[in-house]
């Protein structure tokens, strides 16, 4: 069973989500911008960067959101290449979701 699960966005949401799945003993990976520990850096709004960076995932866990003077234009090419790369590697998503 692939206990993979890929986090995109490593902020308020993600940095605490990576620490709660791992404390279960799931393997995590991080998408974010910049590499670091345990993370990996990719541009999710190209599909093929995504794919690369969501590969072996049995769930990818959507909580990145743009910069907020980027959202028109940088929120639905990160939705679109974060779904083709979930896609790709067969895993679910999960998203954050918020007011705006």
């Amino acid at each position: 069973m692939n206990d993979l699960h890929v986090i995109v966005g490593a902020g308020q949401i993600g940095a605490p989500l990576a620490q709660r799945l791992t404390a279960r003993g799931l393997r995590v990976r991080t998408i974010r911008r910049t590499a670091g520990p345990n993370a990996v850096s990719a541009d999710v709004r190209d599909p093929e960067a995504a794919a690369r960076a969501m590969e072996g995932a049995a769930v990818v866990y959507n909580v990145a959101t743009p910069r907020y003077h980027k959202w028109t234009e940088e929120l639905l090419p990160m939705t679109r290449g974060l779904v083709a790369g979930a896609r790709s590697a067969g895993a679910r998503v999960v998203a954050l979701d918020n007011l705006y």
